[in-house]
């Protein structure tokens, strides 16, 4: 798979409307491993709560919650956490991918 070998890092929710409790991980690519030192089989399963930490930023993350109610690809900067507890600035570029047959968001990138 292309995406695997990008230094961007690439991550794929599983298919939830908005308003479920969390979506888990169904893929990262290697630029994920290699820049928040957890190992696929760690987070596959997980929600994205594990890279959040005690600077979360919910006025940021409701932000992206609601353009992704809209159907609206969103751009943010987060503070993330790797592994080993290490603030990590991302950007993020996040889009819903639409499932034809229920017209609901099915994951995020």
């Amino acid at each position: 798979m292309c995406i695997s070998r990008l230094n961007d890092i690439v991550l794929i929710t599983e298919a939830k409307p908005l308003n479920s409790a969390g979506h888990r991980i169904v893929y990262v690519n290697d630029a994920f491993e290699r820049r928040t030192g957890y190992k696929r089989e760690e987070v596959i399963g997980k929600t994205l709560k594990i890279l959040q930490g005690e600077k979360k930023d919910r006025q940021e993350l409701n932000r992206i919650r609601l353009a992704l109610e809209k159907w609206q690809p969103v751009r943010a900067e987060l503070i993330n956490y790797t592994k080993s507890g290490k603030e990590v600035w991302l950007e993020l570029d996040i889009v819903a991918i639409a499932n034809e047959t229920v017209g609901t968001p099915i994951g995020s990138l």
